[in-house]
């Protein structure tokens, strides 16, 4: 598993925050982000996965966009 474990705590505790406050989808977006710089090739796959059903289910037309474009990259 590829980054430092701080920056992963942090994102996790960041996307359980955004669960619990509503923006979810920018959280799982960011963590993609990260997991993606650091060569998580799986993970981050499976990130933008979830940040584009989210970004679906809440009606973010360019979020969509971008994690379409991320997971045919």
């Amino acid at each position: 598993m590829g980054g430092s474990y701080g920056s992963v705590l942090k994102y996790k505790l960041a996307v359980a925050f955004a669960r619990a406050s509503g923006d979810l989808a920018n959280a799982v977006r960011g963590f993609a982000l990260l997991r993606e710089s650091v060569g998580a090739r799986e993970e981050s796959r499976r990130l933008w996965q979830e940040a584009h059903d989210l970004y679906v289910k809440v009606d973010v037309p360019a979020g969509v966009r971008e994690c379409l474009a991320k997971l045919r990259s």
